[in-house]
């Protein structure tokens, strides 16, 4: 069981990568395999659809292809996830995502919760066929301190919640493909 997780933030003490990381932890500890994406470290090119540029995206399009299932994370920007995200996905293709396990965590400052940014999330990665599941974690940049780590128990919780569905539904997919 493969569960990549992807950070649509590059920011230096992101909250979204905080977030990423103590499930990629909380994951760990259950002995699932985790595939953390961080384009702060690997870039990716800006999409424009050549076959120099895909192949240059080579090792993301693999990531998602090999995955089990995904939990995508963004910032809201302006009302909307982050273009990084949008830019990383854009090279991504039904083929990748079709009925794929797909969970959603979004970050957000300033007191606005972050839902604008899950829902454009969910708009996107259903229409390049993930199975995004209807639970989603919006968490505000005041629940984090300035390491940046989570510090509120209830949002962590379903953080972790949201990726056990994101196990519990590939593990039903892997079944039903067997049989």
């Amino acid at each position: 069981m493969k569960i990549t997780l992807v950070c649509g933030s590059i920011r230096e003490k992101s909250t979204t990568k905080a977030i990423l990381s103590q499930v990629n932890d909380y994951l760990e500890n259950q002995n699932i395999e985790v595939n953390f994406i961080d384009f702060q470290n690997r870039p990716l090119p800006m999409f424009d659809g050549t076959k120099e540029t895909k192949e240059k995206a080579a090792w993301w399009i693999k990531a998602v292809d090999e995955a089990d299932g995904l939990i995508v994370a963004s910032p809201e920007y302006h009302n909307s996830f982050s273009g990084v995200l949008k830019n990383a996905f854009d090279f991504i293709s039904f083929d990748q995502t079709h009925d794929k396990p797909t969970g959603m965590i979004a970050t957000a400052g300033g007191g606005k919760g972050g839902i604008n940014c899950l829902n454009g999330m969910r708009t996107f990665l259903r229409g390049i066929g993930a199975l995004v599941l209807p639970q989603q974690v919006a968490i505000d940049a005041g629940e984090f301190n300035d390491v940046p780590i989570c510090t509120n128990k209830d949002l962590c919780e379903r953080a972790f919640q949201l990726s056990d569905e994101v196990v519990r539904f590939a593990k039903l997919l892997e079944k039903q493909k067997v049989s």
